[in-house]
């Protein structure tokens, strides 16, 4: 290998690390729609996510990453994580204002390129997934509908096209972004600056249409004049974000409880008479290139969390004495690269040494082979691609340290339709067919509607999978080689959703759910003085009526809140008794 770029050093585990800019390529491909040269990425290839979403307020790396946890959107809605985060990859004096902090319920839009369509429209678009990561959608000319940038996003499956104020797709001045993440579902986001709101979430739809508005999800967000976020009040959280100049703010996080309502005082909620959860403070540090994070939880001492921006890249410096070092070659022709990760404790003992190999292809560089450990305890894997056709770019092979192989193979969509394991003689195919009727073709499905398994080209397994405009999603296996679906022995479950329209709060929410074996879940809601009560009642499909002595329910309590405070388990003793 060639130069050695530049070395980071943080103490968090490897899986934590997101997206990286090595050597400014990432600014130059905000410049440049052409330049694919997307840097190495510490992503396994085999997976869609860099890393796990966090589940309560954590600092990390890779990039400045911060989330702050508030809890869950309101029980009328689907009680998603609400999150505050600040993700960036570059320095700037935002980012000791909350200009860089985002509310994050799902999908968050970023901001817009520079370059243009020959539509006239941005030919990217950035948005920030829940578990913080960045991905990067473009347009091709004469397309409606973004792929992921090629390289380190080029296996994830979410689309996004531009469409009119009818929901029309349009090349040119789109009313709307309309997210597809590939289940089925639909985030909408303004695409139009013309209210001052560009990027602000309208609705989520869910797979069953039931369509969702910010204000369902119970979240409200005060800005202050100038635009930036100033408070953030969830059903069990109230976020108030206090700037001190233009060098530092601090977020603190109060807890709510069920009969907590904030009064509002000039425009701004006023703070419960509670211990905060969190405190957050971000400061700039000497310079534009150094901040300075400081989290509290509770009565703990305060840890504080130094960032640098180095040669292009942010370094991270803990409390905990761990180093996570990371040294990144690059040949001289550019055509190679190696990522050398290194673990070391508090002593500077080496815990853990991963060597990454990639190969820079059309799409950007592909990790071809990884060397785990050190010493004589290693273990090696090995990846290729597909080097053509839709599916370019996708894992072809993969072959580990046991000489083990899998090979992939895709469809024109660039779908997994097979996975074979030659040593084992086994291969699985996918379709993603319709086999029901009432199960419609959407756009950018990537659920699998027929799976069958083969050992040695015998049929030992065939699962069918329908998602039907009925609200039922049918997962049935087969008894019998080969079976039809349908066939009246296989084994099936069927999952049923409420109408979306109905008028009362069970609208579009589980109604039931039928097992292999017959037996009937009934699901019922309430939602009385402010508690969320929800009921399942399970029965047979062959006597769906409660029984005596036999039939039970379990029933769920939950304030406004979003606080569990009872649950309970009933036998029914006679008829409309429960005990």
């Amino acid at each position: 290998m060639g130069r050695l770029l530049h070395a980071v050093s943080c103490s968090l585990p490897l899986a934590t690390l997101l997206l990286l800019a090595f050597a400014g390529n990432l600014h130059a491909d905000d410049l440049d729609p052409n330049a694919l040269r997307n840097p190495p990425s510490d992503c396994d290839p085999e997976k869609q996510d860099c890393d796990c979403p966090p589940t309560e307020s954590s600092v990390d790396n890779g990039c400045v990453q911060v989330t702050l946890a508030l809890g869950r959107t309101s029980p009328l809605s689907d009680q998603r994580r609400v999150e505050l985060k600040i993700f960036t990859a570059s320095a700037s004096p935002a980012l000791s204002t909350p200009e860089t902090l985002h509310v994050v319920m799902g999908y968050t839009f970023q901001h817009l390129g520079p370059v243009t369509t020959p539509g006239a429209a941005p030919s990217t678009v950035d948005f920030v997934r829940d578990n913080g990561g960045r991905i990067r959608f473009r347009f091709a000319a004469g397309s409606s509908l973004a792929i992921p940038d090629p390289g380190v996003h080029i296996d994830l499956p979410e689309r996004v096209q531009m469409v009119d104020a009818n929901g029309w797709a349009t090349l040119t001045d789109p009313a709307y972004y309309d997210l597809y993440p590939g289940d089925g579902s639909v985030w909408r986001f303004l695409a139009t600056d013309l209210t001052g709101e560009l990027g602000k979430l309208v609705s989520y739809t869910d797979p069953r249409g039931r369509v969702l508005a910010p204000e369902d999800f119970g979240v409200d967000i005060v800005r202050a004049p100038n635009g930036l976020l100033r408070q953030v009040l969830a059903p069990s959280r109230l976020a108030d974000i206090v700037t001190r100049g233009p060098a530092g703010y601090t977020v603190t996080v109060y807890p709510l409880a069920d009969a907590d309502a904030p009064a509002v005082v000039n425009g701004l909620y006023v703070p419960p008479a509670h211990a905060p959860t969190e405190v957050l403070t971000v400061d700039r540090g000497d310079d534009i290139d150094r901040l300075v994070v400081t989290l509290k939880k509770g009565g703990a001492d305060a840890l504080r969390y130094d960032y640098a921006f180095v040669n292009g890249e942010w370094t991270l410096v803990r409390p905990d004495g761990v180093v996570d070092q990371k040294e990144i070659y690059y040949s001289d022709d550019e055509q190679t690269a190696q990522m050398v990760k290194t673990v070391k404790d508090a002593s500077g003992a080496v815990q853990r040494r991963t060597v990454d190999a990639f190969s820079f292809e059309s799409w950007g560089y592909a990790k071809t082979n990884q060397v785990d450990g050190f010493g004589t305890a290693t273990r090696t894997t090995s990846w290729t691609h597909v080097m053509s056709g839709p599916a370019k770019g996708r894992i072809a092979e993969r072959r580990d340290s046991t000489g083990a192989v899998v090979q992939y193979a895709y469809d024109a969509n660039a779908r997994r339709i097979s996975e074979t394991r030659p040593a084992l003689g086994e291969v699985v195919t996918t379709s993603y067919a319709p086999v029901d009727p009432a199960d419609p073709a959407l756009l950018n499905d990537v659920r699998p509607r027929t799976v069958i398994r083969k050992i040695d080209n015998i049929e030992v397994e065939r699962t069918y999978y329908a998602y039907t405009t009925n609200r039922q999603e049918i997962v049935e296996r087969a008894a019998t080689q080969g079976a039809a679906y349908g066939h009246p022995s296989n084994l099936r479950t069927v999952t049923t959703w409420y109408p979306a329209d109905l008028d009362d709060h069970a609208a579009g929410r589980l109604k039931s759910v039928r097992h292999e074996d017959g037996q009937l879940d009934l699901y019922a809601y309430s939602w009385v003085d402010s508690l969320w009560t929800e009921t399942v009642t399970r029965v047979h499909e062959l006597e769906p009526d409660p029984v005596p002595m036999k039939t039970t329910r379990r029933s769920t309590v939950q304030g406004r809140a979003g606080h569990r405070l009872a649950e309970r388990t009933e036998l029914m003793t006679a008829p409309g008794v429960w005990e």
